[in-house]
C-alpha cells in the first residue's frame, strides 16, 4: 500500500474532526476523540469548538457541569519510580 503525505494529512484531518469541520455536539467531539487537552482550561474550549461549525463560548464548561463530558486529570509519563513518597 502506498500513501502520500498528503494523504496521511488528509486521513488524519477527518479523523480529527477538522476536515470537514461538523456539526457534532460538545459530547460527541469529545466521544469521537476520546480525550483532549484540557489545561489551562481554554485548551479544552479551544480544541473543542475548532471541531464545531457552530459554537458559543462557555458551551464547554456546561457540558462539564452538566455530566456530558467528564474533565480528568492524568500525568504523563508517570512511572512507579517517579512517585514522590508523602510523609505523615
Amino acid at each position: 500500500m502506498s500513501l502520500s503525505w498528503s494523504g496521511a494529512l488528509a486521513w488524519r484531518m477527518r479523523r480529527q474532526l477538522l476536515d470537514p469541520v461538523g456539526g457534532a455536539s460538545v459530547a460527541g467531539v469529545v466521544g469521537r476523540l476520546g480525550a483532549t487537552a484540557a489545561h489551562p482550561d481554554s485548551a479544552a474550549e479551544l480544541a473543542i469548538r475548532a471541531r464545531r461549525d457552530q459554537s458559543r463560548p462557555g458551551e464547554v464548561a456546561h457540558a462539564v457541569a452538566a455530566g456530558r463530558i467528564l474533565e480528568t486529570y492524568a500525568f504523563r509519563g508517570a512511572t512507579p519510580e517517579s512517585r514522590v513518597p508523602m510523609g505523615r
